[in-house]
């Protein structure tokens, strides 16, 4: 399993069971996404570990992007 913890960071464990809200918008065959980071960061500041989870976040910002792209392609068969 992938960790961050080779560069410093927390386990993705951590992460697990975090929303991350995305923003749809245009046609189905362009569909264009992006994350609200502002929405992400209010949530963690609720959270028992928001300061650490955030840190976590920031940094792992490329690759989430990363997964939720590869994400609503396998959802929108594409």
């Amino acid at each position: 399993m992938a960790t961050a913890q080779g560069q410093g960071g927390k386990d993705l464990e951590q992460l697990a069971g975090l929303t991350v809200p995305v923003r749809l918008s245009g046609p189905l065959d362009g569909m264009k996404y992006k994350v609200d980071y502002r929405a992400v960061a209010g949530d963690l500041a609720k959270s028992r570990v928001g300061g650490q989870v955030k840190e976590g976040v920031e940094k792992q910002k490329d690759r989430i992007e990363d997964k939720v792209r590869d994400r609503l392609k396998g959802l929108l068969g594409k």
